[in-house]
C-alpha cells in the first residue's frame, strides 16, 4: 500500500509483514485463530513511536533494521498479545482499557484529553477532525481506523511524530504505518497526507467506518 503523491522513507510492504507475523505466531505458540495475533500493527507503531521519542538522531534506515528484524517482530507480537478488552464508557476509558498495559511496557501513557474520534465521513473529513490533535510540536500520537473486510470488522494501529524543527521553522511530519512504512513530509502538508491516506484505506477495503487519534507521553 502507498499514499499516492508522497514518497516513503521506508517502505514495508504488507506481504512481508504477514509472513513474518506467522514467525513469531510459531516462536510463541499462538494458534493462527488467536485473535491477538491477527495483526501486529499496534506493536510495531507503539515499538516506532518509542524509539523515535528516545532515540530522535536515528536515521529512516536504523528505525526501519529496528523494526524488520526477528526481534522486532518478536516484540510486536508480544506486545500485541497485551491488548486488553474493551471498557469504559468514553472513548479516553476504550483505548486504556485495550491499550495501557501495552503502552505501559515502553513507559508511554495516554494524554486523556487528547482522545478525538469521529465517524468517518470522507478522506479530507476526518483528517480535519484529526490533524488537530496531531500536529502540535512534540506530538507522539497512535490512531486507530476502523475498516470493514469480507470476513468483518477490523482495526488497524499506526503512529505518528510532529517535529518543532528549527525555531518552529522546518517542521515535518512523520507517519509510520505497518502495512506501508514510514513517511516524512513538510508539516504544511501534513492534513492534506492524512486525507489521502484515509483514501488509500477507503480503496484497499471495503469501507472505512471511523478514525481516531490519541497522544502518548512518557509516564
Amino acid at each position: 500500500m502507498q499514499v499516492d503523491g508522497y514518497k516513503k522513507t521506508f517502505s514495508m510492504d504488507q506481504g512481508q509483514v504477514l509472513g513474518n507475523d506467522q514467525t513469531f505466531q510459531a516462536l510463541y505458540n499462538a494458534p493462527l485463530t488467536d485473535g491477538k495475533r491477527e495483526g501486529i500493527c499496534s506493536g510495531l507503531s507503539m515499538i516506532w513511536l518509542a524509539r523515535r521519542m528516545m532515540f530522535h538522531d536515528e536515521s529512516a534506515e536504523q528505525r526501519y533494521q529496528a523494526l524488520f528484524t526477528g526481534a522486532g517482530f518478536r516484540w510486536g507480537g508480544k506486545t500485541q498479545d497485551g491488548m486488553g478488552g474493551v471498557v469504559g464508557s468514553n472513548w479516553a476509558e476504550y483505548f486504556q482499557s485495550m491499550h495501557g498495559d501495552q503502552l505501559a511496557v515502553y513507559a508511554l501513557r495516554i494524554i486523556a484529553k487528547s482522545v478525538v474520534n469521529c465517524d468517518h465521513t470522507s478522506g479530507a473529513g476526518d483528517a480535519s477532525a484529526i490533524w488537530p490533535t496531531v500536529k502540535h510540536s512534540g506530538a507522539y500520537c497512535l490512531y486507530n481506523i476502523g475498516l470493514t473486510t469480507a470476513s468483518g470488522p477490523a482495526a488497524h494501529m499506526v503512529a505518528s511524530y510532529a517535529s518543532g524543527g528549527t525555531l518552529g521553522l522546518n517542521r515535518h511530519f512523520y507517519l509510520f504505518d505497518p502495512n506501508m512504512g514510514e513517511y516524512r513530509i513538510s508539516l504544511s502538508d501534513g492534513e492534506s497526507f492524512l486525507a489521502k491516506w484515509v483514501e488509500a484505506y477507503e480503496a484497499a477495503f471495503s469501507g472505512v467506518t471511523y478514525f481516531s487519534a490519541f497522544e502518548v507521553e512518557r509516564g
